[in-house]
């Protein structure tokens, strides 16, 4: 349910199921951890950032007391926050947890295990969005080393999706289009076609598609993100995305979909990032 499409399901089956659990094993009981763990992910993909952090949070302390610190569980649990602190703009606060978990799973598990293609991925994610393109280059190239042979699977994409950004932070496009192809041609095999889960992946595309002039196809790929979004802020931002692409061809049509976009996104402040990035556009358009 969480990747395929409805967050909201699993988020009420989640919570269902962890008051049981809390009623038969205690509050406390680290056997919950990955009911948690799964309701924090669903929570993410449904753009509740803020209440996940503070589970994932919950899901560590539990899992320091009863495994220790060293426990690869224990890197899980800094690479959810990682992430999480990443999608809440607190970069230096994810660039921490996410050298926490590295440094777990390499001492615990080796320096070539696949978990380790994560985490790397993740801190070059986050150097990147801190400027620091160079910094994150070897991290994502080290991820990519890792995952190679394993080609194509979950963390794969997820490499190739770093790599990405990190060219594009670096401003070479061409490897930047190259490695966002190969994203989403891996994300479509791993994950079905119509999994809403290639919608930042195709969002991405979008992006570097309209950088290098093809219009077209960044019109195509927005439009196929526009169709798979399930979530408030990915459908927003899907929108975005296809306005952006209309924006020098069809001014009005880029307009009124921004503009719907705006009005159909809840008033919770969890949405106020994307908001601003729709009145952005809206006042570029207007000048």
């Amino acid at each position: 349910l969480i990747h395929g499409g409805n967050p909201d399901e699993a988020i009420e089956h989640l919570e269902l199921a962890l008051d049981v659990g809390a009623r038969v094993y205690g509050p406390d009981n680290p056997t919950l951890g990955s009911i948690r763990s799964n309701l924090a992910s669903a929570l993410n993909r449904n753009g509740d950032h803020e209440r996940a952090m503070e589970i994932y949070a919950d899901v560590l302390r539990a899992w320091e007391t009863a495994r220790g610190k060293d426990d690869p569980s224990i890197g899980l649990a800094h690479n959810n926050l990682g992430s999480t602190a990443n999608k809440l703009g607190d970069f230096d606060r994810a660039q921490k947890h996410y050298e926490q978990a590295i440094e777990i799973w390499g001492t615990q598990l080796g320096p070539e295990h696949p978990r380790m293609a994560t985490g790397l991925s993740g801190l070059a994610l986050v150097l990147d969005a801190k400027g620091d393109c160079q910094g994150a280059l070897p991290h994502v190239r080290r991820a990519q080393a890792i995952m190679a042979p394993l080609d194509p699977n979950p963390r794969s994409v997820k490499t190739y999706h770093a790599l990405a950004r990190t060219q594009m932070c670096l401003g070479d496009l061409d490897a930047a289009t190259a490695a966002a192809d190969k994203a989403l041609t891996q994300g479509s095999a791993v994950f079905g076609s119509d999994n809403p889960s290639l919608v930042r992946l195709l969002l991405q595309s979008a992006t570097l598609k309209l950088k290098t002039g093809n219009v077209e196809a960044a019109r195509t790929l927005a439009s196929r993100a526009v169709e798979l979004a399930q979530s408030k802020d990915d459908a927003a931002l899907a929108a975005l995305a296809l306005a952006q692409a209309f924006a020098d061809g069809d001014p009005k049509r880029a307009g009124d979909l921004a503009r719907a976009a705006k009005q159909q996104l809840p008033a919770a402040s969890r949405f106020d990032k994307t908001r601003a990035k729709l009145d952005a556009f809206l006042e570029t358009l207007a000048s």
